[in-house]
Parts: structure tokens; sequence; C-alpha cells
């Protein structure tokens, strides 16, 4: 297996950027595309990579009870997606992005130090220096104090929902890894169309053609390949480290987004992202002793 010989938190900050690059991708579909038609394709293009990666390394078929875990993770994965675009969508990303970023690395630390304690002193301040990175590298100045009251709930749920991913998918048993995070994909492609058919009774308006947008719908596709892959990095991390540890240097993941923005489309970034950005690193430095 290509994941030998790196350590739990080598594996985490490469799961962080895939993450990052795929919402960064996703992004920049979902600009042409609806959201759910990118979270379709992209979960589409993850299913056959995962699929195949199962099939390479000869995989078995996970058990009942990995499957279990793996279909909860992606309903409630999708779901936080879900959420998120909406907010998004509807409130802006001034408040819902940082709240759900916040939320969905407190929920799994929680959880964690329930079940094992309190990690080392050193990784406890990691965790105090992620929380402010995370808000500052995904906020924005541009919220007024009626956008904050409405998008703070859905940022709540959005969180929620890839806080208790990443607490799930962690529950996969040892020995699979592909196998279960193409049954994830499945999952999210069957909920995203169902997200797809309830968007398109609500609204009622023909939702965007994926011939009359070829590049964005290959720009969504090409998303799908990066978030199943960081998955599988999050997934052989979590093996190696704790959870907590693992979740928070994930965590870290709207850092490569923001930065991939300014390098491609030459998005400007404020000086409190850059502070985040500064945070990020030391949050990982700190973690890592």
């Amino acid at each position: 297996m290509f994941f030998a010989g790196l350590n739990g938190i080598l594996l985490a900050l490469t799961s962080a950027f895939f993450y990052g690059s795929g919402d960064f991708l996703g992004g920049q579909a979902a600009r042409r595309l609806s959201a759910y038609q990118v979270l379709a394709l992209a979960s589409l293009s993850g299913f056959v990579l995962m699929a195949a990666l199962a099939w390479y390394f000869q995989e078995s078929l996970p058990s009942t009870e990995s499957l279990v875990w793996a279909g909860a993770a992606g309903v409630c994965g999708s779901l936080g997606l879900a959420v998120l675009f909406y907010g998004l969508a509807n409130r802006g990303s001034a408040i819902v992005s940082p709240v759900s970023g916040v939320v969905g690395a407190l929920l799994p630390v929680v959880y964690t130090l329930l079940a094992s304690g309190l990690p080392q002193t050193t990784q406890m301040a990691g965790f105090a220096v992620a929380v402010p990175g995370i808000w500052l590298v995904t906020a924005n100045s541009s919220a007024d104090r009626r956008t904050a009251r409405s998008g703070l709930g859905l940022g709540v749920l959005a969180g929620v929902g890839f806080g208790l991913f990443f607490i799930l998918i962690a529950r996969v048993e040892e020995g699979a890894l592909f196998a279960p995070l193409a049954f994830l994909k499945v999952v999210a492609f069957l909920l995203a169309l169902g997200l797809l058919i309830l968007e398109r009774w609500l609204r009622r308006v023909p939702l965007p053609g994926l011939r009359a947008n070829p590049r964005a719908a290959l720009t969504a596709l090409l998303s799908g390949l990066f978030d199943p892959t960081a998955n599988a990095f999050y997934l052989a991390a979590t093996r190696l480290a704790r959870l907590d540890v693992v979740v928070v240097i994930t965590s870290l993941y709207p850092a490569f987004t923001v930065l991939l923005a300014r390098l491609v489309t030459k998005e400007q970034i404020s000086w409190k992202q850059w502070i985040g950005i500064g945070l990020c690193l030391v949050a990982i430095a700190l973690i890592s002793i």
C-alpha cells in the first residue's frame, strides 16, 4: 500500500491538501452548474476512482459493519455539503463557512477527549491555535449582523455533518480502505440525485445543462477525484494517530483552498486570511512536536 512509511500527521496534512483542492475545483464548477449537480458528478467520478483502486489492490468486500459506518458517513458528509452549499448561495460565506469549519473540527475533538483523554500539551496548544486559524482563513469581511444571525444555524448544521463524517468514517475496520470509500460515494451519489430532484421540484426552473457547460462538468468530475483521495489519506491517518490530532490537521484544508484561489484565479487574500494561514502553520508545527 502506498501509504506505508508515512506517519499520521503527514497523511492528515496530505488529506487537507486534497480536501482544499477538491473544494476549490468544486467551487469553480458550481459557478456554472447547480451545487447538487456538482455533488452528483463528483460522487460519480469519486466512486469510479475508489472502485478501481479497490480492484487494483485486490481488497475484499468490507464487512457489513464497515459498510454501515461508511454509508452513515456518506449521508452525514453529503448533507453537510448540501447545507453548506445552501448557506453559501443564500446567506453568504462570511459566517457559514468559518462556523462550519470550526464546528466540524471541534466535534471530533470533543468526542476523542471523552473517549481517550487529553493529548500532549503541545498538541492542545496546537488545537487552540488552529480554531481561530480556521475561522480567519475562511472569514469574509462583508457580513452584516443580519447575515451573521441567519447564517449561524446553517454553519452549525453543516459543521455537525462534517464532524460526524470524520467520526463515523474512522470507525471503518482496518484492512479495508478503498472499498468502503467506494460504497460511501454510491451513497453520496444517490443522495445528490435526491437533492437534485427536490431542488427541481421546489424551484420549478430548468437546471443548467451539462452539454452547455462542458468545462464546468469536467471540473466537477475532476473535483470528485480529489475528495475521495482526501478521504483515503484521512482514513489511513486515523489508523496511525489520535482522531482529534488527525481531524484538526485535516480541518486546515481551507488554507489550501484560499491559496489556490490566489494562485489560479488571482483572488485577493485579506490580511485576516493571511493571519489565519499563519496560525494554521503554527498549529501544524505544535501538533507535530
